[in-house]
Formats: C-alpha cells, structure tokens, sequence
C-alpha cells in the first residue's frame, strides 16, 4: 500500500514517532511529535485529515509520542510534554484528557507508551517514573503494575508502548533492554 505524502512545506510530516491501523481497519493514525498533530488516512481513498494542533486544551497536543485505540475506535494518545493522554474518536473530533502531570501515582511525568488491553484498561509507560500505570479508559487510576511482593515495578528505559497479549491475564512488559517478559495483573 502507497499513501502519498501531504505536500512539502508546513504541512510535512517529519518526526513519525508512531503509527497504528484503528479498530475498524479502515483507517491508519500517524502521530507527527514536532508539528504537535496527527494525520489519520483513509486505507481506502487515501483521503488525510490532520487531527489536532500545538497547545494544552482539550484537542491540542504538545509532543504526542505513541497511540492505541480502544474496541470502540476512540484514539488515546500520549503528550509527553502535555503530561497526559489525550483521546479522539475515531473521526478525530477531541473528546477529553485522562492523568496530568505529577509525580504521584495516578499522574503522568514523561509518558512514552500506551496499549489498551481486551477489558478496556489503558497501560501507560512513564520513562521519568520508571513505572507503568494503569488507568480505565474513562480515566480513572486503578493501580501500579507491582512485584508479586506488592512493590511497584520499576523499569530503567520504560520507553515503549506495553504489548497486550492475546490472553486479557498476560501482558508482556519492556524491561528497558529491548526485551519483554510476561507477567500477570490481578485488581
């Protein structure tokens, strides 16, 4: 598949940090990181439209890093200097933001990686915490991913999204060394 790039100018895409096809196929989300933006392609007419623009509000981004999409076809994306996740649906209209920025756990530092796993629990990878935490898609912080000792798990590079596995109890984590291994989450 060829999708012609948009035309050169203001309107490059220069700094891909992500791609991913949404929930129904039909469209593929490229995150843009310098130009603070999105650029969502139909797979079919090849139509581009460019979702989001520099900013802090609801709808603006400022460094968008990695995407997932949830079962419904809602984008989440991380903003690494915006501190937050920021979800659009899956026609690119803004819908809200989950975390802001902190350093406690249920606040985002650096975050650099997203997946939302098969019961709608979005994991979020923060390289300057060094953990991952996670969140329901409606925002709410729900935990830590901890050592069977009830320590949180700490990761030196925690610089990828987490890979949800194909079993809704494994979920395989980065461990900084470009390997991952698997690990269970119980609430």
């Amino acid at each position: 598949m060829v999708i012609a790039p948009p035309p050169s100018g203001k309107n490059t895409f220069v700094d891909i940090t992500d791609v991913a096809v949404d929930a129904s196929g039909a469209n593929a989300w490229l995150v843009d990181n310098d130009h603070h933006r999105l650029l969502r392609v139909d797979l079919a007419s090849k139509a581009q439209t460019v979702v989001g623009r520099y900013g802090e509000s609801v709808g603006q981004l400022n460094y968008p890093l990695m995407l997932a999409f949830d079962e419904r076809g809602d984008a989440y994306v991380v903003e690494s200097i915006n501190a937050r996740i920021s979800i659009f649906s899956a026609d690119g209209a803004p819908r809200r933001t989950i975390s802001r920025y902190g350093i406690e756990f249920g606040e985002l530092y650096r975050p650099t990686g997203i997946a939302i796993d098969g019961e709608g629990l979005a994991w979020v990878a923060d390289a300057t915490l060094g953990a991952i935490q996670i969140f329901r898609t409606d925002g709410q912080y729900l935990n830590t991913l901890r050592n069977a000792d009830g320590t949180v798990m700490r990761f030196d590079h925690c610089m990828s999204s987490c890979g949800c596995g194909p079993r809704r109890d494994r979920r395989a984590v980065p461990t900084g060394r470009r390997k991952a291994r698997p690990i269970r989450y119980r609430r």
